[in-house]
Parts: structure tokens; sequence; C-alpha cells
């Protein structure tokens, strides 16, 4: 099917910074509890490797992301001695606690940091969670090309999925993240206790914003397309799938390793 750039309702200014935190962290806790990203692992220390990189910049991070868990999960010879986290509106509270449960293993900025045009100051093999499918294919690019302009690598990781299975699926299990896990969020906020289950806003939301995810995420076909214009950086691009985790469906991946760096294996 082809790909829609929709927009989810989670992402708009005027939807209220609660009811987002209700939809992004209830995502991000699922995505931690069943382990969508847990199968990847080889495939980031495998990059990290052959791009001699031991610190890592990740894109987009919100609250996390999958890297509550990820950052023990990765193997030893994957040389990760920091996970930077960045994002253009860094959630810090979350943020501060992940480091802290990590002992100082993950780092944060607290700062906006934008995915298209990054810090020099900032070095390191990005990697996005999650999130590449938010970019229209012009922003897609351009997350690249600022990546390939630093001569900085780059993974990037979906588990959603363009399918109409993954739609249906997506529409019946994600507002359950909401009306099981908001009661355990922390800093306890009334306001989504009362928009979760009395006026149920953010379960239909993050059901809403699901299906949109799986509409607009990029298939291996396409991600190998953004990388054509790089030809003459002499990067190395790899895409594919991968079944992770208890996802029904694979996650897609495209990874890049700067010039003068081994290749990937095939």
């Amino acid at each position: 099917m082809k790909r829609l750039q929709l927009l989810e309702i989670s992402d708009q200014h005027c939807f209220p910074d609660f009811m987002r935190k209700g939809v992004i962290e209830t995502l991000s806790l699922s995505i931690n509890l069943f382990g969508f990203y847990k199968g990847i692992t080889h495939l980031l220390s495998e990059a990290l490797q052959k791009s001699g990189d031991t610190r890592i910049v990740d894109l987009c991070s919100g609250g996390g992301g999958p890297w509550w868990t990820l950052h023990k999960q990765l193997p030893a010879t994957a040389q990760a001695k920091d996970i930077h986290l960045t994002d253009l509106h860094p959630n810090t509270s979350a943020l501060s606690t992940l480091k802290e449960k990590s002992s100082g293993k993950v780092s944060f900025s607290t700062t906006s940091v934008s995915a298209t045009n990054m810090p020099e100051d900032l070095q390191g093999f990005r990697t996005l969670f999650s999130s590449f499918h938010h970019f229209e294919p012009s922003q897609a690019k351009a997350i690249l090309a600022d990546a390939v302009r630093a001569k900085q690598g780059i993974a990037i990781f979906e588990f959603t999925h363009r399918s109409i299975l993954a739609m249906l699926m997506m529409a019946l299990s994600a507002p359950l993240g909401p009306l099981v896990m908001v009661p355990f969020m922390r800093p306890f906020d009334i306001r989504q206790i009362i928009f979760t289950y009395l006026i149920p806003l953010i379960p239909l939301v993050a059901g809403f914003d699901g299906v949109v995810s799986c509409m607009r995420t990029y298939n291996p076909a396409e991600l190998q397309a953004m990388t054509d214009e790089f030809n003459n950086e002499n990067y190395q691009w790899k895409t594919g799938t991968i079944r992770s985790g208890l996802s029904p469906f694979p996650v897609t991946y495209l990874i890049g390793i700067p010039p003068d760096q081994k290749a990937l294996q095939e």
C-alpha cells in the first residue's frame, strides 16, 4: 500500500502536553515491556564495531524510548560507553530518571536538538527509534544528509509496519496501553486519569496515532532509495527487516557506516 504523510494528533502543538505524555510514555512502556527492539542489538553492536564509535547519540528520544531496557541489552562487544539522548522537546523529568536508573550510562541534552541539523559538538553514532516515519521524505533525507555531512554513522529502526493487518492490530492494541499503564506513570497526574477513563481521549489518540504511524512508515525499498544521492560519499548502507521481541511484525531498519570504515557484513 502507498505511504501517506498524515498527521498524528500528539504531534500537534495545540495538543495538551499532559495528554501527549500519556500517549507517548505508555507507548515507550509497551516498547520496553514487550521488547520490540530487543532483536536489533546485534545489528547495532555490529554497526558500532564497524564504525569504531563508542558513543551513541539518539535522536527524537522523547522520554527515553527503548533505552530504558536497551542500554542493558547491548552486548559487551558494542563498546557503547555513553548513550546520549536528544529531542526537539526533551522530556527532562523522564530522562533524568532514566539517567539515574542507568547509573549514568545514559545521558541527555536538556536543550532542544534538531534531527536535521545536529550541533557540531554532538559526535557519535546516531540512532532513531520509532521516529523516522514522522518526517516527510525531504526531511527524512535531510536527517541522512546531516549524518553524511558530519561523517557520522546512523541507524534507523521502526517496529510499525505499513499494512492493513498491522493497522487493524494497532487500532485494537494501542488504546490498551494507556488503559493499563496510565495509573503507574510517574509523576502521577490526575488529569491523565480523567482523560483516560472518564473522557477517554488519551486511549483514542493512541489508537489513531498508532494507525497513522503504520501508514507513514517507510519500507526497506523506500529507505534504500533515500541513500542513492549519497553514492559518491562512500557510505556503506544496509537495509532490511528483522524479527524482534513479541512484535508480530518485523522491525524495519536502515544502517549507514561512514567512509574509511569496514563495510557491514552481508
